[in-house]
């Protein structure tokens, strides 16, 4: 995709930013849990803030969950639903993305935040971890609050340490068209011979 050739931009300053793209069904993308969990994270820490993107069946019932929780808007924003360059420039701007979905295949997010350079915190669900290794960014257990807030302060402290351009890189070789059709003609032609 075109609007996913941006080039990684080198963060600074003491604000982290987190995002999180998806439809916003819970039972699956379990968004809830990533809100509680930052609530008690905001007791500990204020380096961060969580951006909340996309839109869907449960919006209202999210938004209103953060309400509840007292998160205010320097903590927690629900953008709405951006798409093309507004979505790119919120991959560019953000220091790394979480997901926390209790089930999912390969989410195309995270070849979306990969493209932009961006490391991942997710949950090991489906076929996450074929492409989410150490150098890109972080799996954690489903459905673990403890575990969620222990891999969500280590990704404050070391998402600038990740390779940017490494990361890219990976999404070009493994995610562009010439990336996947090199991969399927390399499928062919093993069948072919057999």
């Amino acid at each position: 995709n075109l609007f996913f050739q941006a080039t990684p931009l080198k963060k600074t300053g003491h604000l982290k930013r987190i995002i999180h793209v998806s439809t916003f069904e819970d039972k699956s993308k379990n968004i809830s849990g990533i809100i509680k969990s930052v609530k008690k994270l905001t007791l500990i820490r204020s380096d961060f803030k969580l951006i909340l993107i996309g839109d869907g069946m449960d919006f209202k019932l999210l938004k209103n969950l953060a309400l509840e929780l007292q998160l205010d808007e320097s903590q927690i924003e629900f953008s709405g639903l951006l798409e093309k360059e507004e979505l790119v420039e919120q991959f560019m701007l953000a220091d790394f993305m979480v997901i926390n979905s209790h089930y999912e295949n390969m989410p195309v997010v995270i070849n979306e935040a990969f493209a932009c350079g961006l490391p991942v915190l997710s949950t090991d669900v489906g076929g996450i971890s074929e492409h989410l290794s150490p150098v890109h960014g972080r799996l954690m257990p489903r459905n673990n609050e403890t575990a969620f807030i222990e891999n969500f302060i280590w990704m404050l402290d070391h998402c600038r340490d990740f390779n940017s351009v490494a990361i890219r890189d990976y999404a070009q070789t493994h995610f562009s068209y010439a990336g996947v059709g090199f991969t399927l003609d390399k499928i062919y032609q093993s069948a072919s011979l057999k």
